[in-house]
């Protein structure tokens, strides 16, 4: 199964404010044009707080998978929606269980680090935002080792934001 990282990023390399702050993205239309091509969606718990928040989960015309321990939550799945408490690779192992051939990973920093260090990301598609923030949150928090990337493609996305495509070499 492939699985492509997807972020709106800062020119400095903030996926979010210190608060979790993601007033600044301003791709939407394009990020629910690609959620919906790929129709699963994998964040995590804080993640999904700020979609709550923005009023945007779960998003529709995908499954939305939610990376948890928090146990209430795990509760409340839906045909639409699925809390795991489980390891990345245990994740994409039921989704390929479930005929999956493709997801998009929208994580914070440290899930997009965990499935980076299992190997678990094929693509990275970064949607850089003109900004450039203090403090933040990095694209990756958890400790991985290096990884050589490819450039696939340069992509306009509008007057202000650029999308880069990379391909993970293994």
């Amino acid at each position: 199964m492939r699985v492509v990282l997807l972020m709106a990023i800062t020119i400095n390399g903030y996926i979010a404010g210190l608060d979790d702050d993601t007033d600044w993205v301003k791709d939407i239309d394009a990020l629910n044009q690609t959620i919906t091509e790929f129709g699963v969606v994998i964040m995590g718990k804080r993640t999904y707080l700020e979609c709550i928040k923005y009023n945007v989960f779960p998003y529709k015309n995908a499954l939305n998978i939610v990376m948890t321990h928090n146990i209430s939550l795990q509760n409340k799945n839906t045909d639409q929606i699925l809390f795991l408490d489980k390891s990345p690779k245990e994740a994409v192992d039921l989704l390929k269980q479930r005929g999956v051939k493709q997801s998009l990973l929208m994580g914070g920093g440290h899930l997009n680090g965990s499935f980076l260090k299992e190997g678990l990301i094929d693509e990275i598609l970064l949607d850089i935002h003109p900004i450039i923030m203090a403090k933040g949150i990095h694209l990756f928090e958890s400790e991985f080792s290096n990884q050589q990337l490819e450039l696939l493609n340069v992509q306009q996305i509008n007057d202000q934001i650029i999308q880069l495509r990379y391909r993970i070499k293994k």
